[in-house]
């Protein structure tokens, strides 16, 4: 693959992207592939956790641990190594086919804009 289009919604509760493709997604990166992700939301993490809690819980887990808002929508570490797009799968292709037709290195030759 020349790039990876990853899905970071939350998965089977709120917080966290399913774990399989938060690992593709570190094995991309490790191989300096570009990826993109999508998210249905731009609720930050902490904000949904909180949306999930009782009242005067805060942003804290269903372990009891304090989640630290960084004012991102997922995991700092994912956040950090992807372009996240807020939509589903058609936004992050319309994305990405923006940096085909603006030329942008690297997005040249993958035929993106043809598909």
């Amino acid at each position: 693959a020349d790039i990876v289009m990853a899905n970071l919604d939350d998965f089977r509760g709120a917080g966290e992207p399913d774990s399989g493709t938060a690992f593709e997604v570190g094995f991309a990166v490790a191989l300096g592939k570009p990826v993109w992700a999508y998210r249905s939301t731009e609720a930050t993490l902490a904000q949904r956790v909180e949306a999930g809690a009782t009242e005067n819980e805060g942003a804290f887990c269903a372990g009891g641990y304090l989640i630290e808002d960084f004012g991102l929508s997922v995991n700092l570490m994912l956040a950090c190594s992807a372009q996240i797009v807020v939509g589903g799968p058609p936004a992050c292709l319309d994305a990405i086919r923006s940096l085909v037709d603006d030329g942008t290195p690297g997005f040249g030759g993958s035929g993106l804009a043809k598909r």
